[in-house]
């Protein structure tokens, strides 16, 4: 048996609903072929997305001929989360996903009302990916957390309850030695103390994605843009777009933030990255070896 090196691109889009209320260049209908762009130019392997409704699963489909979908059934109320990875190189083997609900789950549920006015039906999902090369399995789970613009009553309690439900789910299904990443829209940040709090849970099971790299190979970003050029986006300690993971090597963070797309912003959040990497053993001297050797699929592109 021989070791090879086995490169991951691992991303977290919130998108912005089409359903929301943007006009001009913000608007969906704008803003969607950017979009379809800036993803054959980076290339993840994986996509977790939020905010992304009917309309634009549809579109991505349509446009992402390399990917495949998992998704939670039409006609079951969410919040619009959604996953894409890449079918040529992945095998599906299975995915789930829950409802932030004490008592029901499995059911479509608005999120712990006895803590959370956020209202919205909120989920998180999974699958469990083969990487086809070299048999090894992986895990992602995405979810987008409740927000509230009420200061006073931000919801911090209600998303850590959500994340501890995810890294507890996590830690009951995914064998140990198994590589897991959670990306999303945590709605909090490690800018601030309760924030910090929120995200205790996955901070002690995994690592941030932006920590965990070499600083010469991450960047400063934040993640959320509002739609703002006065937006202060350097402290990517306050970005609240997230990639964590376990038993993988980190290489490499970034934070999309070129306007080469088409449009000034391509969403009200930038998408983040995370590049890393793995070693799989394989039988030496077939076929699979020479098909793997050397093979990274990702050029070094021009982050901008």
């Amino acid at each position: 048996m021989v070791d090879i090196t086995v490169h991951l691109r691992v991303m977290s889009f919130n998108v912005r609903s089409a359903e929301s209320a943007d006009e001009g260049v913000y608007h969906w209908d704008r803003r969607k072929y950017p979009c379809v762009k800036m993803i054959r130019e980076i290339k993840p392997d994986i996509i977790g997305f939020q905010e992304t409704v009917e309309s634009q699963i549809e579109y991505f489909q349509k446009s992402l001929t390399t990917y495949a979908l998992y998704r939670i059934p039409k006609g079951l109320k969410q919040f619009a989360n959604s996953i894409f990875y890449n079918q040529d190189k992945f095998e599906l083997l299975e995915g789930g996903y829950r409802w932030f609900s004490l008592n029901t789950p499995t059911e479509p549920s608005p999120t712990y009302p006895d803590i959370c006015n956020d209202g919205a039906y909120r989920t998180f999902m999974w699958v469990r990916l083969k990487e086809k090369r070299s048999g090894h399995t992986m895990w992602l789970f995405n979810t987008h957390l409740p927000w509230n613009p009420d200061k006073s009553n931000p919801n911090d309690a209600a998303r850590k309850r959500c994340i501890e439900a995810i890294v507890r789910h996590a830690k009951k299904i995914c064998p140990p030695e198994e590589m897991v990443f959670v990306v999303g829209d945590l709605n909090t940040a490690y800018s601030t103390e309760i924030g910090a709090l929120s995200l205790t849970a996955l901070t002690e099971w995994m690592t941030t994605s932006y920590e965990g790299v070499d600083p010469d190979y991450r960047d400063n970003y934040r993640s959320s843009n509002g739609f703002n050029d006065a937006a202060p986006y350097s402290n990517v300690r306050a970005s609240i777009d997230h990639i964590f993971y376990r038993n993988v090597e980190p290489v490499r963070y970034r934070t999309i933030v070129s306007r080469s797309y088409g449009v000034p912003f391509i969403s009200d959040h930038y998408p983040i990255c995370f590049d890393c990497s793995f070693v799989a053993q394989v039988p030496a001297g077939n076929g699979l070896m020479s098909e793997m050797e050397g093979y990274t699929d990702h050029e070094d592109i021009a982050w901008k």
